[in-house]
């Protein structure tokens, strides 16, 4: 897990993800607006992949803070990795370090895209949703994935 947090995620992934996961304003409406904050949690992850698509994709936009193309595509690349190392630990660190290399390269024609969409102006939540839904359909499930 220090592997792939240190080497793999962006830094400050965990605060930013937990903080994204418990942003959830059903808990609060669900719990009588009394601050719950592991509900809140859980009821997060839960909306990481059970929701669907556009809860989860939601939150891949809320972990990183005003994000541009690039940062949110990468980081749902790292995501991917991440999910590959925590199913098979002895993976080669080679392997990984030459991916995360080159992720700009791998990323680059869904970065144009998402850049595309945003029709020259900054990138919002709203965009994101739409253009994963229409344009990159499973790419909420690097999230739920590695949840």
């Amino acid at each position: 897990a220090e592997y792939i947090e240190t080497r793999i995620l962006p830094m400050g992934f965990d605060s930013q993800f937990r903080a994204a996961v418990s942003a959830d304003t059903f808990v609060s409406y669900a719990n009588q607006n009394q601050d719950l904050p592991f509900e809140r949690f859980l009821e997060g992850i839960a909306d990481a992949g059970r929701r669907g698509p556009k809860e989860a994709s939601s939150i891949l936009y809320d972990i990183i803070p005003d994000p541009s193309p690039q940062e949110i595509i990468g980081l749902t690349y790292c995501l991917s990795i991440a999910a590959q190392v925590f199913v098979k630990p002895m993976v080669n660190k080679t392997v990984v370090a030459n991916m995360l290399e080159h992720t700009s390269q791998a990323c680059e024609p869904l970065v144009r895209s998402l850049t595309e969409a945003c029709e020259g102006k900054g990138l919002t939540k709203e965009v994101f949703v739409r253009w994963a839904d229409h344009t990159a359909p499973m790419l909420y499930s690097t999230l739920s994935t590695f949840v």
